[in-house]
């Protein structure tokens, strides 16, 4: 199988994959020699050896190291030489070990490794306590510090000793702060699991590692200074500039309230004015009413005279109007007597009348009755001869009786059209049906395919649950995975990935379990795009990594062997021999491709989990996995050889999922779209088929349309035949009925003579009736006359009296008349005085109360008591109530037309004024300040940037020229930005002449390239370094031989000058005559779970592997840690 050379390869999985060798030229072993003397030439402050005592050791170097029940140590001591110590042992003996006891020991945290979260996990097995005691030179004859960590693992917890004496973890810090200690800086200590992370160490914090590693105190103070300024600096403009803004606001604001405000204090001076008005209206209001009631008073006493003498005046006319009444009311009296006689003679008269009236009406009935017997005998004559012309006219239009032949072939011919559309209609009902059935089944589908949509959207809403997750921890993962998803169409095979994107868990279960052991959210696998074919991955690669700059891990598989992927054994036998549920590649979902890859490179076939308790000491001796979990517990086995051999159990808590949980289960949504697709295929169907029963609905119903048409024609030509038949009939009824009429007429009798002359004899009796009326009538009448004449008598003189009653009442009416005048004119003068008293003494209580309101204003009360004062004294004032209230309503008019727009114009106006002094008198200690912050800033950096330029030059051309002999190049630059928190240093490497100059990152390069780039990098800092001691584990594992055997010398030579800081260089193994000198100890690990009760002499071991060879100047110090 061939992978990409930029896919990370999981340090910890030691079988997976060869590790890619870096070839070189051959070249001289003088890089960092040649640099240093170069360096020579220009010596500063950073050039300046480290104080070192009479024993070699300088300043905060580690003198000893005691452990007692650390990881895999029960107890080791040691005491490592003052300059370079080659740590070295088998895997698993426990070198790291030393290592984390060096940073824990030191105030590290266990995140500082990254092998555990907790500190109690560095406790050996089946103990509850461990010691690190770590001893510290100190020079100028001052005593040794000896700092102690005692772990408890029941509480988790740390407790310090110094010297011997219980001490604040802050004392312990403090010293080793002062001692210039970084545990946590990577340019200083570089452990095993952190190399990786040396090359993802962004610009800023490289930048700011190297500072301490040179121990540049004051570059680094001045950085950090330079980063609070600029932060302030850019704060103080900020607010400045907001500041500024707001100043012009307001001013802006005032600008426009300028005239607003004028005109108010014009309408406050009106206001004024009416006020003063206002206050002398009740004085002129008082004055005008007292005015108007002396004249309404004098008008009353002039109305109260005039009545008084028509009061006695009218006294005698009163006396005579009477007597006249009296001598009317007897006239009255006598002609009333008259009257009522000749009302009873007029009514017999018009008895009279009456019944001459009857008599004469009855004559007039009997001559007329006579006269219709003679008109009816005409009449009957007339009638005969008309129903006779009658009857002869309707037989003659009456003709023949009409046929009713083709009616019985109509009825038949319906009947016909009736059953036809009867079956039209019984298939249209089918149809209709169909139609409904085609409606409901199309509605359940669109129904299913809805609830199939939404049940995709949940699927795809766990689906961005974990993209978002994603995004939180890996933005550059997912700025590719979008650009990918927009630009698929560039590439001629499938891209997958990430990773994590495209797998769920069949158990979610074991989810923490899988998700460690993949190496959880920050894992370089669950993360990775897997490309299937080569030039995929060099047009993918090209764009998001080399154009876009983006940490990503791409991966080709070209070929994976099958054979390798395949889990050793089936489930039962698993369960059966171990105990264990499934290996690790059996519980993942996803694309072949995905879970092939992961099984080459993390050989997740290999790893069995559990979520039942397992004797995991007895899968560990057993030798069958390397890695297994067991109830969120992950365990990884190393295995030693020498001596007896054995095995090395690390534990670690496994993560909680972050993912995993969130399972995408692909198989639902593919069969999800496979089912939405079928539906929608059915739903086509249906709306075919009905479209199909719509034409033949609509064929029936075309064919209905006829045949109503076709029955309605036929309807109405037997309706024409039927009515045809019923007129005939109704014509010959008819005629028979006028034949009858005629015949009754005829049978008549025609003779009336005995009736009129009875008539005649009733016509005589009349007569005499009205002679005795008239002879009545005529005696009467002369009794009325002598009546009427004596009325009339009467009447004259009821007439003469009433005349003179009339004149005394007139002139009494008169003289009434004008007395009723006189006296309404003296109460509506009285009303008119009284009310005009009442509104003078109403203005009157005003005039106590007037000017009361302008109490508040002192010269607006002391006006208007001037005009009281002179109203007083002068008995009114020059103005009218009507004039002042016209001046109050032109004032009040003016007041109006000089209104503001806004009516807090002059309150908004004045805070403003007060706001814009204050951010005047603001801005100025604003501009003060930031002049003088800015003055900081410039002369600071003046000092620092030469500085730090010089420091990273001198690196540059160390780490140049290194790589320059071993046929490679590269340069270290400071990276520049406006904001100081983003300056840093970047790395730039080529190790093939065909490249550019590329950043060093963690993807980018391969594992031994980030090796090389890294030990240089190290090495360049080598004689700038203040830290008294450096340590660095396992770097030379991604080399070749050649390449490491030249780094092994460099290190060598450089760590080995006097005055260098102690240096510790673990490594598993070594080649075969490599460079050493007298100035370096070896420290050799023997440690296991057998071991010799007694150890031989350190001589005879070396004396077994003979003389150092020609390559050697000089013998190493030799020792053992058992």
């Amino acid at each position: 199988m061939v992978l990409s050379r930029r896919r990370i390869v999981n340090d910890s999985d030691e079988e997976s994959i060869p590790n890619k060798r870096i070839r070189l030229e051959e070249s001289p072993l003088e890089a960092f020699q040649s640099s240093d003397e170069e360096g020579n030439e220009s010596s500063s402050e950073e050039d300046t050896p480290l104080p070192a005592d009479n024993d070699g050791y300088v300043e905060g170097s580690i003198v000893k190291i005691t452990l007692r029940n650390f990881v895999t140590y029960d107890y080791c001591e040691f005491s490592p030489g003052p300059q370079l110590n080659m740590i070295i042992g088998p895997n698993g003996t426990g070198k790291s070990t030393i290592v984390c006891a060096v940073a824990l020991g030191l105030g590290g945290a266990p995140s500082l490794l990254g092998r555990a979260k907790n500190i109690s996990e560095f406790v050996k097995t089946g103990e509850d306590e461990a010691m690190i005691q770590i001893e510290l030179k100190r020079t100028n004859g001052e005593r040794n510090v000896v700092i102690q960590r005692n772990i408890t693992k029941s509480n988790n917890a740390s407790t310090w000793r110094m010297n011997g004496r219980p001490k604040p973890q802050k004392d312990i810090l403090a010293i080793i702060n002062q001692l210039n200690i970084q545990v946590d800086n990577l340019c200083q200590f570089l452990p095993q699991d952190k190399v990786a992370e040396f090359a993802q160490l962004t610009p800023p914090a490289l930048l700011e590692k190297t500072q301490e590693a040179a121990g540049a105190t004051d570059l680094l103070k001045w950085h950090q200074d330079l980063i609070e300024w600029k932060k302030e600096e850019k704060n103080k403009t900020r607010t400045y500039e907001e500041q500024v803004d707001e100043l012009k606001t307001k001013q802006t604001q005032n600008a426009n309230l300028e005239r607003d405000v004028m005109r108010m204090r014009q309408r406050e001076e009106i206001l004024r004015r009416i006020k003063i008005l206002k206050a002398k209206l009740p004085l002129v209001k008082y004055t005008d009413a007292k005015k108007v009631y002396d004249q309404a008073k004098a008008v009353q006493q002039e109305k109260l005279a005039i009545l008084e003498r028509l009061r006695e005046e009218n006294q005698p006319i009163e006396e005579a109007k009477k007597e006249y009444i009296a001598a009317v009311r007897k006239a009255q009296m006598k002609t009333d007597g008259l009257n009522g006689k000749y009302q009873e003679l007029k009514q017999k008269i018009n008895r009279i009348k009456n019944e001459f009236d009857t008599s004469e009406n009855e004559t007039k009935t009997i001559e007329g009755k006579i006269r219709n017997i003679e008109r009816h005998r005409e009449k009957r004559l007339q009638d005969i001869k008309n129903l006779e012309d009658q009857i002869e006219r309707l037989t003659n239009t009456l003709g023949d009786e009409p046929s009713l032949d083709g009616l019985d072939e109509l009825s038949a011919a319906m009947e016909t059209i009736n059953r036809k559309m009867g079956d039209l209609e019984l298939e249209l009902h089918q149809f209709q049906e169909q139609f409904q059935t085609n409606m409901r089944q199309q509605h359940a589908i669109k129904g299913e395919i809805n609830l199939k949509e939404r049940e995709l959207s949940g699927l795809n809403d766990t689906f961005k649950l974990r993209f978002n997750k994603l995004q939180q921890h890996q933005g550059d993962t997912c700025i590719a995975y979008q650009w990918l998803q927009n630009n698929r169409h560039k590439f001629t095979g499938k891209i997958y990935g990430p990773v994590i994107l495209q797998l769920h868990l069949k158990d979610e279960r074991y989810a923490n379990m899988v998700e460690t052991l993949l190496g959880g959210r920050n894992s370089s696998n669950l993360k990775a795009f897997i490309c299937e074919r080569k030039e995929d991955y060099m047009i993918f690669t090209k764009e998001v990594v080399d154009n876009q700059g983006l940490r990503v891990t791409v991966a080709w598989p070209d070929e994976i062997d099958q054979n390798s992927i395949k889990v050793p054994m089936t489930k039962e036998q698993l369960r059966e021999k171990h105990g264990m549920d499934y290996f690790l590649s059996e519980l993942l979902e996803g694309p072949k491709i995905i879970i092939d890859y992961l099984c080459s490179t993390s050989r997740i076939n290999l790893v069995p989990l559990s979520l039942r308790n397992v004797d995991e000491k007895k899968i560990a001796d057993s030798s069958d996995f390397r890695r297994f979990a067991i109830n969120d517990i992950s365990y990884e086995v190393k295995r030693y050889t020498y001596g007896r051999g054995g095995n090395q159990v690390q534990t670690r808590k496994c993560w909680i999922s972050e993912f995993l949980k969130n399972k995408i289960d692909n198989q639902a949504l593919s069969k999800i779209k496979r089912e939405i697709r079928d539906l929608d295929e059915s739903l086509k169907e249906l709306q075919m088929e009905h479209e199909s029963i719509g034409n033949n609905r609509n064929r029936i119903k075309q064919r209905l349309a006829e045949l109503r048409h076709e029955k309605e024609d036929k309807k109405a030509q037997k309706h024409n035949i039927q009515l045809t038949k019923n007129r005939w009939e109704k014509g010959k009824y008819k005629i028979e009925a006028t034949e009858v009429e005629l015949q009754t007429l005829r049978q008549t009798p025609a003779d009336h003579t005995d009736a009129i002359e009875q008539f005649k004899l009733q016509l005589e009796n009349q007569v005499s009736r009205r002679a005795n009326l008239a002879e009545r009538y005529g005696s009467i009448a002369k009794d009325a006359t002598e009546c009427i004449l004596e009325r009339n008598v009467a009447e004259l003189e009821k007439i003469q009296a009433i005349a003179k009653r009339t004149f005394v009442e007139e002139f009494s009416q008169r003289q009434s008349t004008a007395l009723n005048h006189a006296e309404q004119g003296y109460r509506y003068a009285q009303s008119e005085a009284n009310q005009k008293k009442s509104v003078a003494q109403r203005y009157q209580r005003d005039v106590n109360s007037a000017g009361s309101e302008l109490r508040d204003d002192p010269s607006l009360l002391e006006e208007f008591e001037t005009i009281l004062s002179r109203w007083r004294t002068e008995g009114g004032l020059d103005q009218t109530a009507l004039e002042v209230e016209d001046a109050i309503q032109g004032e009040e008019a003016k007041a109006e037309t000089l209104k503001a727009a806004n009516p807090r114009a002059m309150e908004l106006y004045d805070e403003r004024l007060v706001i814009i002094e204050k951010l005047q008198r603001s801005m100025e200690i604003q501009k003060q300040e930031l002049d003088g912050l800015r003055e900081r800033i410039e002369n600071t950096k003046t000092q620092w940037e030469p500085r730090l330029e010089a420091l990273v030059k001198r690196i540059s051309d160390s780490f140049g020229v290194a790589l320059q002999r071993i046929g490679c190049a590269g340069e270290v630059q400071v990276a520049k930005s406006e904001d100081f928190d983003n300056w840093g240093i970047e790395i730039r490497v080529k190790f093939r002449d065909n490249e550019k100059l590329q950043l060093l990152t963690g993807q980018r390069q391969s594992g031994g390239e980030r090796a090389v780039s890294t030990i240089l990098y190290l090495m360049s800092l080598q004689s700038l370094a203040k830290s008294p001691f450096r340590v660095v584990d396992e770097i030379n594992q991604g080399m070749d031989p050649r390449n490491e055997r030249m780094i092994h010398e460099q290190i060598v030579k450089g760590a080995s000058k006097p005055g260098t800081a102690q240096y510790f260089l673990i490594t598993p193994k070594l080649l075969p005559d490599l460079f050493y000198n007298e100035r370096m100890r070896v420290l050799c690990i023997y440690n296991g779970e057998w071991q010799p009760t007694r150890l031989k002499p350190i001589s005879e071991y070396l004396s077994r592997a003979g003389a150092p060879s020609s390559s050697s100047s000089s013998r190493p110090i030799a020792s053992a840690i058992s």
